[in-house]
């Protein structure tokens, strides 16, 4: 595999869908730290935006330099991230933001799948 960066495996794999290309994003994310932001409370909480359709994803950002942060995120590493979204109730999926528009979205099937 080439060495690309996460952009342009989010990218890549947004447009073309094919399963080597997310596969390819899938194994550089691992080990990396992905981002995403926190609900504003006394006890803070990871929130699940609507993608569409009545479905619920978290969206995982892969810089923490992201403007669409706020000011409270936290970070973790890709594979306890899907751990922690495997256990959400109610949640559909993931959705892999870039740091430009780009982005994919994976089935709650997919994320079990992944951590297997």
């Amino acid at each position: 595999m080439e060495n690309h960066t996460v952009d342009e495996l989010i990218e890549r794999a947004a447009s073309s869908k094919s399963d080597e290309d997310y596969n390819n994003l899938f194994n550089k994310l691992r080990g990396g730290e992905v981002f995403f932001n926190l609900t504003d409370s006394e006890k803070p909480t990871v929130p699940m935006v609507d993608v569409g359709e009545g479905m619920k994803a978290i969206v995982f950002y892969v810089s923490s330099k992201d403007s669409r942060l706020t000011n409270r995120y936290g970070g973790i590493v890709w594979q306890k991230g899907l751990q922690m979204a495997s256990k959400m109730k109610n949640l559909d999926g993931v959705v892999i933001q870039g740091t430009s528009d780009s982005w994919v979205a994976i089935s709650q099937k997919k994320v079990s799948n992944l951590i297997k």
